[in-house]
């Protein structure tokens, strides 16, 4: 339970640091405020004619489509994008699956991480709304059956976020680790030497991209970001074996370089 809880902290404090779910809620907060705003141009067209507790009267209710059938599918969404996604495009979800957090864990936390948040948002809607109601003079009519409907609607949710977060959470788990990025550091005595060291491991590689070069007299060290082929690391051998190489390094990493 501890370790769950602590992977559970940590997916929600991935969430915290993206500052575009609040601005979504701030958003999600005015056009519930906005739509209980039409009691005044209602009360302005008609005179008075029409009461604001007529008006108001069960304004969540009223928000509710809106809420659950747009703003909390988008939220659920873009959360579970972040934490997969965003994970994969940044090369550290497989370090998440290395933690010592099984898979079980690992998806139980991501999903209660998107729960939680949608639940937050929820629960500041409905009370953004509710204050608007009785504020603007539309009573308390249908508050409590609007929490009992947002209550009741938190567990097809809960469901519906939770299969699509394992979903996500099997395919990328089973992903190769051919795949994984690597940093390999070379250093040779000169420029051809240089080409040969590129020309032998694009041969060998899925993917080469050079992230740096330094030159010092007599040495050039070279850092290129690998995709490996079918996980061979056989060309390491090679390369250190080849004249005028007198150091070569393969190293995995997260995908954030610093040269």
């Amino acid at each position: 339970m501890e370790r769950f809880l602590a992977s559970l902290s940590n997916e929600l404090f991935k969430l915290r640091k993206r500052k575009k779910y609040l601005v979504f809620l701030i958003i999600g907060a005015v056009i519930c405020v906005a739509s209980a705003l039409r009691v005044l141009i209602v009360n302005y067209i008609t005179d008075g004619g029409v009461s604001r507790e007529a008006i108001l009267g069960g304004l969540m209710s009223s928000n509710l489509p809106f809420i659950l059938l747009i703003f909390l599918p988008l939220m659920a969404v873009m959360a579970a994008s972040d934490l997969f996604v965003g994970e994969q495009v940044d090369h550290t979800l497989r370090f998440s699956l290395m933690r010592p957090v099984g898979k079980g864990k690992l998806f139980f936390s991501k999903a209660a991480a998107v729960f939680l948040l949608c639940a937050f948002d929820l629960a500041v809607l409905y009370v953004v709304s509710t204050v608007a109601q009785v504020g603007l003079g539309g009573g308390t009519e249908g508050i409590l059956t609007s929490l009992g409907a947002c209550l009741l609607d938190l567990i097809p949710l809960a469901v519906l976020g939770s299969l699509f977060v394992g979903a996500v959470l099997l395919v990328f788990s089973r992903q190769k680790n051919g795949e994984s990025p690597y940093i390999l550091v070379v250093r040779c005595a000169s420029h051809r030497e240089e080409e040969q060291v590129r020309a032998l491991v694009e041969a060998r590689v899925r993917r080469l991209n050079l992230k740096s070069k330094a030159v010092s007299p007599g040495e050039i060290e070279l850092n290129f970001e690998v995709r490996l082929r079918e996980a061979d690391t056989g060309f390491v051998n090679e390369l250190g074996a080849m004249s005028g190489v007198d150091h070569v390094v393969l190293v995995s990493y997260n995908g954030d370089y610093m040269g």
